[in-house]
């Protein structure tokens, strides 16, 4: 029994030195720092070597060990010149992983903590591109799938902060008021694209501004069962636009969403002709059916007017 015992003994304690000096050989004495460190947690000597190594596995595409290198170098070289490369190349990792608004995030990080760096240009157009993929893609949180435009304007607005003077401001300040114009927003689509003609006058996106003000109009009068204070301002816009543009495509598209808003108005007087009709209030009628007829001869109402003063005159109802 006793033997027994020691061999048990004899057994743990040969696993507890193996634990241990297994354990052990994972830490060396680092003269730089004067103690013993992991290798696995610590940096290499200098931030290049260890922004090399962090970059050298992000080009073989181990993008997880990748972020974890860079990491590194921002907490043990804070002040460096490749904490800030080192930063950027985070967000590039996340892009990498399918996480855009946390590259974001990561790429906002170089502007406000690193004023100095030299990414200024690539940085702007990579948070461009990641809010246009945001303002057509949808987010999760806790089972619940809602559309992520918000988090697109969010990335615009700050875009324009950024660089209020360089081309991606007027671009992001336009596409704010289309994302809120896809969101059926129109009130405050209207708001951000005008912004765009008062902000910017010389931009090249002043004109588009314009035409999707229309648009947008037109969206909200349409989007009411009748409004005509709204349709009127629509068809002002496309009317101002048409006379002023030169853009033929974006003129022609100009018209035809007249001929839908006039549409929507001959629709509204068909319906008091109709209630007229019914009422035997003819002569009530007929002013409604000509007045289609003289106001919105392009409107496909015009026909049926037409169609039913025929009919009420063949009927002996009219003279």
């Amino acid at each position: 029994m006793f033997k027994r015992i020691i061999i048990i003994f004899a057994a743990w304690f040969c696993l507890f030195i193996f634990i241990s000096s297994s354990a052990f050989a994972f830490w060396v004495w680092s003269p730089r720092t004067k103690k013993f460190e992991n290798p696995r947690w610590t940096a290499k000597q200098t931030p290049k070597e260890q922004f090399d190594f962090a970059k050298s596995l992000f080009d073989l595409g181990e993008f997880k060990k990748a972020y974890d290198e860079f990491k590194k170098v921002i907490k043990f070289f804070p002040n460096s010149f490749e904490a800030a490369e080192s930063q950027f190349y985070i967000g590039a990792c996340y892009e990498k992983l399918d996480k855009p608004y946390q590259a974001y995030l990561a790429y906002q990080k170089v502007i406000d903590k690193y004023p100095f760096n030299n990414r200024m240009e690539t940085i702007l157009e990579r948070e461009f591109n990641i809010a246009s993929i945001l303002a057509k893609s949808k987010s999760k949180v806790l089972g619940i799938t809602f559309p992520s435009y918000y988090l697109a304007i969010e990335i615009y607005e700050k875009i324009i902060a950024n660089a209020p003077y360089s081309k991606w401001a007027p671009m992001s300040q336009y596409q704010i008021g289309m994302v809120l114009k896809s969101a059926g927003r129109f009130s405050e689509a209207k708001e951000q694209l005008q912004k765009v003609i008062d902000d910017y006058p010389e931009s090249e996106w002043v004109e588009p501004a314009k035409y999707e003000i229309a648009i947008t109009a037109s969206k909200a009068s349409l989007a009411a069962d009748y409004d005509q204070r709204l349709t009127k301002e629509a068809k002002e816009r496309f009317q101002t636009f048409v006379e002023n543009n030169q853009d033929e495509d974006l003129k022609d598209n100009a018209q035809q969403m007249m001929v839908e808003l006039e549409d929507k108005e001959a629709e509204k007087d068909f319906g008091v002709a109709q209630f007229y009709e019914k009422q035997k209030e003819y002569k009530s009628a007929v002013i409604y059916y000509e007045s289609i007829l003289s106001r919105y001869s392009r409107s496909k109402w015009a026909q049926r007017a037409l169609e039913r003063l025929q009919l009420l005159e063949k009927e002996g109802k009219i003279k």
